[in-house]
């Protein structure tokens, strides 16, 4: 695992850990690097759980059931791990389409917040968790109509969600809009790196472009985490899992 770290013009002192894709991984060696750099702030840009069959019929999720406890069963303890060491906020990922309402009640008990399409004040701090349109089915829009009272919000406006696409590639274009900073994930630093470059993201085909790295906009920017798993079978090749620190100065 390789932590990375990023500092930010921000007016203020706090250290900021991103989290993305730990795909139902214990993730002990993530849980003794958060105790060791001691953050202000965890953050989860989704894919926490990971899915098996999916359900999709007539491009709608149905039996979203999964039973953290037995299906899911490092998902929980994690999240407590994380909470031990700092608040933790945390955005739902495609992978979250199975989580019931059960389940969303019990990722919330471990006093993790959960940002489903809204934001909460923290000092001057503003968080928003933007869902992916694939929590709501195949090929599913994100619903965006909130991320206008978002913007205008005064303070430090950061967001986390989970696809990277939705920032120049898809709607609701988040380049564009008055967010301070993105925090994304979702395309495993693009599986196999050669020269620095991802060859494949599932939802940007080959050679991606927003795979890793800090993407500055006319508004903002955007943090893209390779990401704490692998979920299928091509090895990751000179891409290793990446655990991020943001320091806000």
């Amino acid at each position: 695992m390789k932590e990375t770290f990023y500092r930010i013009d921000a007016g203020m002192e706090m250290r900021l850990a991103l989290i993305t894709d730990i795909h139902n991984r214990r993730g002990l060696e993530v849980i003794r690097s958060l105790k060791d750099r001691r953050p202000d702030m965890i953050l989860l840009a989704g894919d926490l759980v990971q899915r098996r069959r999916s359900e999709i019929r007539n491009g709608e999720i149905i039996n979203r059931n999964v039973a953290l406890g037995e299906k899911q069963e490092n998902v929980l303890p994690f999240l407590r791990d994380c909470r031990a060491v700092a608040p933790v906020f945390m955005s739902l990922g495609n992978h979250e389409w199975m989580l019931s309402g059960r389940d969303l009640e019990d990722l919330k008990e471990t006093g993790a917040v959960i940002l489903d399409n809204e934001y909460v004040r923290k000092g001057e701090l503003v968080l928003g968790g933007l869902t992916s349109g694939g929590f709501y089915g195949y090929k599913k829009k994100p619903r965006s109509e909130w991320l206008g009272a978002f913007e205008k919000e005064p303070g430090l406006r950061l967001l986390l969600c989970h696809d990277p696409e939705y920032w120049a590639l898809k709607p609701p274009f988040l380049r564009e809009r008055n967010i301070d900073l993105v925090m994304s994930g979702h395309a495993h630093g693009g599986q196999i790196r050669i020269f620095g470059h991802g060859l494949f993201s599932p939802d940007q085909g080959l050679i991606p472009k927003y795979t890793d790295g800090m993407f500055t906009g006319p508004n903002g920017r955007m943090i893209v985490s390779r990401g704490l798993s692998n979920t299928i079978p091509v090895p990751r090749l000179g891409n290793p899992t990446e655990l991020i620190y943001i320091d806000l100065v």
